[in-house]
């Protein structure tokens, strides 16, 4: 289970009862996950206005039902113990927190035993990573037979040791100071939050902000830290979010004082490493909208710099409910030595997931985040484990799509529920703001079975990213409808003509390729526009309605993706739903991680995506054609052999490029090495599909061939200027050679 204390530990038995089913058996005892109850006196209380009505206060706690804080710690210790007992994951392996999620249908005494009935299995979407999840519906003593009393879920990966090592190393330094606002930080007292020491309060209210708190820790917590560690552990900032939750509806009259901590359900999601010397703010705000139960909705976001760490949703029993959200700043980086008074003075870490091992007394810090949606409030983006409908209409419609050169209505209709065009879009106009991983994976399994769907629902995403460098009016007016608006693109190189008028500009002309165009509700255009610097790249938005589309796509490879002409007469479009391209390589302030990576950092690795299905789709065919052949030809072992190398090198080259772009520092070196890592598995790819089709024969000639259709389509692919391997080499010897630039990683 990954604790020092004997008393830490919640299992007491695990059996395997076949397939991916398991049952736990664990034993509460104790009331709370860090120790509550006790009666409330309004003298214990912080003199706060920011925070609650002090006169509303007289709070008996009776400290007697389960804390679903404690069977979320229940379930994160049953999957490290399954893990290892039944999954074969060597102790020395960190164990990285992606979602921890509980829900209680009804109240659960304290000082029970529970059985959980769990299935637990590795995730689809990545063999070569052991990334594993694990449901559970929780029974305790005393209920009667079959009723359920709860759920938990967990995802986590288990990681081999020297790739997390590369992953903590890649930016190990601070990308700026702390935020200034730490020093305005006033601490709780324990009584305001049902507790009773106060080192289990984890937030000091910000004196300067009402609704915004920063997080504290006491590094000789006997629960949070029961063994040495330099992250901040994942069930802290779980126990964070549910007292920022708390707070609020207190606050906001949506439950009594007394039922501070009482929570019903409760979800985080960790989205990268949460390091001990940076500040960590958590705010709460109304949400408008209702929850279970009647309640009222209080999302929350938080950060220290501006990027993604982790989000909560907290439902609060009865009457009230908070998402918060901390998100940690910078880039992935080592942790160093946390201030000796991290604790007195307040807030000096930011969130991120959990990683335990089991090989020695200091385990290391935590990794990277689980592929899956990213909003406990939207709909997900793309889950690679949810594509099989997708991946069964392409392959039907793949041959078809050739033929009329343009994707099926069908086909569209399947990759936008699969979650493409909503994957970047943010997280305030119901969109996922997801990372490149799960895109990355996503777009190479429906390349498997048709390049031009991968591709368009590549680009879907991807000029969803774009969009959202639009001014805030030019975002509500795309996403007006939700955020499935599919958008196509021609913004490289700047075409047409663009005439300033009054309040915008006026464009003529035409503009092309634009990949899914005739499947596209907005259209991003780019045109040379004057500045007061000058010339401007700039980009525009314009509803595809207001365009003509000319059907000039007839090519040799990538036909199904109907990249046609796209024809302006005298179209207005509003400044406000425009941007020149520079801001791309600018990180916006506050935004989540995807909105902050500068685009020649993920642009190939985005082209890069479908071509890797392709090869991997060609290697398939060409494979299933020799399979139980009696006198394969002589080159035929050859052939299969370098071709598979070439595929599976170029498939971890694109996971690190996703990975470094989700998680590392941002640096001149970080960008030139996802531009070299992504063109070469481009090269590699389309390499790896020439020598199967040129080792095919005479049945690649047949205009039917999946081998042939995918050499050509590999073809035209590898030929797009964002894979061009030579720009990408210079990129990367200029960040290398560059007095500044650092060495090479």
């Amino acid at each position: 289970m990954h604790k020092s204390a004997t008393a830490e530990v919640l299992l007491t038995d695990a059996q395997h009862l076949g397939g991916d089913r398991y049952a736990v058996a664990a034993r509460w005892h104790r009331d709370r996950f860090i120790e509550g109850g006790g009666l409330v006196d309004r003298d214990d209380l912080v003199d706060s206005d920011a925070l609650v009505d002090s006169d509303a206060l007289a709070v008996p706690l009776d400290g007697r039902t389960l804390d679903p804080v404690l069977l979320a710690e229940t379930a994160r210790q049953a999957a490290i113990h399954l893990s290892h007992r039944f999954h074969d994951i060597p102790l020395g392996h960190p164990f990285v927190l992606g979602e921890i999620s509980v829900e209680l249908d009804e109240t659960l005494p304290a000082l029970t035993d529970a059985v959980l009935e769990t299935h637990c299995r590795r995730a689809a979407g990545h063999p070569r990573r052991a990334c594993l999840e694990l449901d559970a519906t929780v029974r305790a003593a005393g209920r009667a037979a079959g009723r359920a009393a709860g759920r938990a879920r967990v995802r986590w990966e288990a990681m081999e040791p020297r790739r997390y090592a590369l992953l903590r190393t890649r930016g190990a330094t601070a990308s700026g100071p702390p935020d200034p606002g730490a020093d305005g930080a006033v601490a709780l007292s324990p009584a305001l939050l049902g507790l009773r020491q106060d080192r289990d309060v984890l937030l000091a209210a910000d004196a300067g902000r009402s609704g915004r708190w920063w997080l504290r820790l006491d590094p000789g917590h006997p629960v949070l830290f029961d063994h040495p560690s330099d992250h901040i552990p994942g069930m802290a900032l779980v126990e964070a979010f549910r007292q920022a939750a708390g707070l609020t509806a207190v606050a906001r009259g949506a439950v009594a004082p007394d039922r501070v901590r009482d929570v019903s359900t409760l979800t985080v999601e960790f989205t990268s490493f949460g390091e001990p010397d940076l500040p960590v703010a958590i705010t709460v705000e109304p949400a408008g909208t209702a929850g279970p139960r009647g309640m009222g909705g209080a999302p929350g976001h938080g950060g220290a710099g501006g990027r993604g760490g982790a989000r909560a949703r907290d439902g609060a029993q009865g009457a009230g409910e908070a998402d918060g959200a901390g998100e940690a700043g910078g880039a992935v980086r080592r942790s160093r030595r946390p201030p000796a008074d991290r604790h007195a003075g307040g807030p000096h870490a930011r969130p991120g997931p959990d990683t335990v091992r089991d090989d020695g007394p200091r385990p290391p810090p935590d990794g990277d985040r689980m592929l899956t949606g990213e909003s406990t409030r939207t709909e997900a983006g793309v889950v690679p484990r949810d594509l099989t409908a997708l991946r069964e209409t392409a392959r039907r419609d793949a041959a078809l799509a050739e033929e009329r050169r343009v994707l099926a209505a069908d086909t569209v209709a399947a990759l936008t529920r699969a979650g493409f065009p909503r994957h970047f879009v943010p997280r305030e106009l119901g969109g996922a703001a997801g990372e490149f991983a799960p895109l990355v994976a996503g777009a190479a399994a429906v390349g498997e079975e048709c390049a031009a769907t991968a591709w368009c629902a590549a680009l879907f995403a991807a000029h969803g990213r774009l969009a959202a460098y639009l001014p805030p009016e030019g975002r509500h007016e795309v996403w007006a409808d939700g955020p499935d608006a599919r958008i196509a693109a021609a913004v490289v190189p700047p075409q047409g003509e663009a005439t300033a008028v009054d309040g915008g500009w006026r464009l003529d002309g035409a503009w092309r390729p634009a990949s899914g165009v005739d499947h596209a509700d907005w259209v991003l255009l780019a045109a040379w526009t004057h500045g007061t610097q000058g010339r401007e790249h700039r980009v525009l938005a314009v509803p595809r309605s207001q365009v003509t589309v000319v059907d000039t796509w007839h090519t040799s490879g990538l036909r199904g993706t109907g990249s046609n002409t796209v024809r302006c007469a005298g179209v207005v479009v509003p400044r406000h739903r425009t941007f020149t391209l520079d801001v791309l390589l600018r990180p916006q302030p506050g935004a989540a991680r995807c909105h902050t990576v500068p685009y020649p950092m993920v642009a190939a690795l985005m082209f890069a995506a479908p071509l890797l299905g392709v090869a991997r789709g060609a290697l398939r065919a060409w494979t299933g054609e020799r399979i139980g052949a009696e006198r394969p030809h002589p080159a035929t072992h050859t052939v299969l052999a370098q071709a598979s190398a070439r595929i599976h090198t170029a498939g971890l080259l694109l996971d690190g490029a996703a990975e470094r772009a989700d998680r590392a520092r941002i640096t001149p070196l970080t960008v030139a090495e996802n531009r070299r890592d992504a063109t070469t598995a481009a090269t590699l790819c389309r390499e790896a599909v020439d020598a199967l089709f040129h080792a095919s024969g005479l049945r690649a000639q047949s205009p039917d061939s999946a081998v042939q259709r995918a050499w050509r389509d590999a073809t035209a692919l590898a030929a797009h200027a964002a894979l061009d391997p030579d720009a990408a080499a210079r990129s990367y010897a200029e960040a290398v050679l560059s007095p500044t630039g650092g060495a090479a990683a």
